[in-house]
């Protein structure tokens, strides 16, 4: 029986990340991380890099990095993706914007990674995943991408697949296993190794695979490695993971690999346009109702004020330049391309409210409005800085001074979202 283990490691830093937390990040994971991949014998694995951290690495001389990864894909052991440049939560931004993003990523890291940048699957920022945005991937030509087993699970009920690949929307569609976050989460915080992690999965996928030759996918931030977790996963605990996976002859391939021991396909049940919708941090009960709840969720008040500002900003750049009056290589559309990043989203939730950091994406996205409003002639100049400035000061009259976000009641809920005020989604105008 061949069993297959496909790990994606996924890089991120949003754009504006100090420079001095970004050097703790590259010295605890990145640099020797990294390397050890690069300089490994048989531990194949995928990598995303969004070209917001290839431009910060670039930028601050860590250039090491990228030339770790480099080494890895020329002897055939890393393989690169493609995904949004500046990690914006893709199924909940304008069709245009999404196009946008993978193509400014697809740019900015084949410049920097020249002849090596050959990406053919696709990582969607927080696997967060729609089958509009699987439309768009199948038309761009992408051989793959991923979603999370909780999608799955939710509409299907069932395992996911193991043996086969399915297809949606003309694409293959991976899903990432639960032994995910037990290797991210559980296992360290219990202080188990990765010796303990490896026997455990191979008795769990043994059963699994009932003789057959079978993969699964692991799928987390590579900053797991080194920085998360008080360095817990360090040099030794990877020997030790690459060391038994060989002993219980598990095989570490990459994710595009699987396409050709896998030959099998099959196409995905897909019931409405909501099917699959889902992120790697949504919960099972959540999938139906609210598939990306850290970024968007309908109980959530700063959330919708949050978007309230940010949809302004896109709707009134977008205008601007179907009339003409700025190019796509206006600064104000670089100030927007970097304003979309999903994280001052992810701090506006109860566990990890951080007030500075929902604010200060506040005040990039006001930025890009200000600035688009200096396009303008005088006439119209007071209009758009009125709304900016109504709609920041909705969002900072609400989160100074509240330790964490209230729940709206249902019925507030409701009526916002009635009068519009939920995020553009993947394929609409």
């Amino acid at each position: 029986m061949g069993k297959n283990v496909a790990f994606l490691f996924h890089m991120y830093q949003p754009p504006w990340q100090d420079e001095y937390v970004l050097e703790r990040i590259v010295d605890e994971c990145y640099s020797w991380f990294t390397a050890w991949l690069a300089d490994q014998s048989d531990f194949h694995a995928t990598v995303n890099i969004n070209y917001s951290l290839t431009e910060l690495l670039v930028k601050h001389g860590h250039t090491k990095v990228i030339e770790n990864l480099g080494r890895g894909v020329e002897r055939g052991l890393i393989e690169l993706t493609s995904s949004a440049a500046y990690h914006a939560l893709l199924p909940l931004i304008p069709e245009r914007e999404i196009w946008r993003q993978i193509e400014l990523n697809e740019k900015g890291n084949g410049s920097v990674f020249s002849g090596i940048w050959k990406p053919e699957g696709f990582f969607p920022p927080e696997l967060a995943f729609s089958p509009a945005l699987a439309r768009i991937l199948s038309e761009l030509g992408y051989s793959w991408t991923i979603n999370d087993a909780v999608a799955y699970q939710c509409h299907n009920g069932d395992t996911i697949p193991h043996h086969d690949i399915g297809i949606l929307e003309g694409i293959p569609l991976f899903f990432r296993a639960d032994w995910s976050n037990k290797f991210a989460m559980e296992y360290p915080k219990k202080g188990w190794g990765t010796d303990r992690f490896v026997t455990d999965m191979n008795g769990g996928i043994s059963g699994w695979f009932q003789g057959r030759e079978g993969y699964l996918i692991l799928a987390f931030d590579m900053e797991t490695i080194g920085h998360h977790l008080n360095g817990f996963y360090d040099l030794w605990q990877m020997e030790q993971l690459a060391d038994h996976l060989r002993r219980n002859q598990i095989a570490p391939v990459t994710i595009s690999a699987l396409l050709g021991l896998f030959p099998e396909r099959r196409g995905l049940p897909a019931h409405n346009e909501h099917a699959y919708c889902s992120s790697w941090s949504t919960p099972f009960e959540d999938v139906k109702q609210a598939p990306y709840p850290l970024w968007y969720h309908p109980q959530n008040p700063t959330h919708s004020r949050q978007w309230d500002l940010l949809n302004y900003a896109v709707g009134l750049v977008n205008s601007l330049e179907d009339e003409g009056i700025i190019s796509p290589d206006h600064p104000v559309r670089g100030m927007l391309d970097r304003a979309l990043n999903s994280c001052p989203f992810w701090w506006a939730n109860i566990g990890r409210w951080s007030p500075d950091i929902i604010m200060e994406g506040a005040k990039n996205v006001y930025g890009v409005i200000e600035a688009a409003a200096d396009t303008l002639e005088n006439g119209y100049r007071p209009v758009v800085h009125a709304e900016a400035n109504r709609l920041y000061q909705a969002v900072q009259l609400f989160v100074e001074g509240k330790p964490r976000p209230r729940p709206q009641g249902i019925v507030e809920a409701r009526m916002r979202a009635r009068q519009g005020f939920a995020p553009a989604f993947a394929g609409g105008d």
